[in-house]
């Protein structure tokens, strides 16, 4: 039968589900807090879930084990509507079986079908363990660009005094 595919709702949003996806954070970003089912849930109603799961490997309660994903985010600029990639994962028992390029391949098409001018993604070229997945998304026609992603991590706001 094989690894399938789909866009996670909402309704199948439980604790197996969310535990799951941890094991999926776990592979792209080792030592990151699990997101919860609430967590989960928010990021649902923002953002494109693709998931790959084996319907041969089911929970005690008959759901599939999610053994993939990727994330399609929105982003309406005055540059255009793009999309931002985030979170392509296959499980270690998984790896070789073409599941992120099926993936990468239906969260193409979906942006294509809502209209997006443009796919961006990060990826850590000095991380060993993402080295396959630069060679796909070269593969599908990504490309480095000429643009330097800066980050600011937001602590809580300090007080001051007046």
């Amino acid at each position: 039968m094989g690894v399938e595919l789909r866009i996670l709702r909402q309704l199948e949003l439980d604790g197996t589900t969310c535990s799951d996806m941890n094991d999926l954070l776990e592979v792209v970003s080792p030592g990151k807090p699990p997101v919860t089912q609430r967590d989960l849930l928010e990021i649902v109603k923002h953002t494109t879930v693709f998931v790959a799961y084996d319907p041969e490997k089911s929970h005690p309660h008959g759901a599939a084990k999610i053994v993939g994903m990727t994330l399609l985010s929105e982003r309406r600029l005055m540059t255009g509507y793009k999309g931002y990639v985030d979170d392509v994962a296959v499980l270690d028992g998984y790896r070789g079986q073409h599941i992120g390029r099926r993936l990468m391949h239906m969260l193409i098409e979906h942006a294509r079908q809502l209209g997006m001018k443009s796919l961006e993604l990060t990826s850590n070229p000095n991380n060993p363990k993402r080295r396959r997945a630069i060679a796909l998304y070269e593969s599908l026609g990504f490309v480095v660009a000429d643009t330097r992603v800066m980050r600011s991590r937001l602590a809580p706001p300090l007080a001051f005094k007046l």
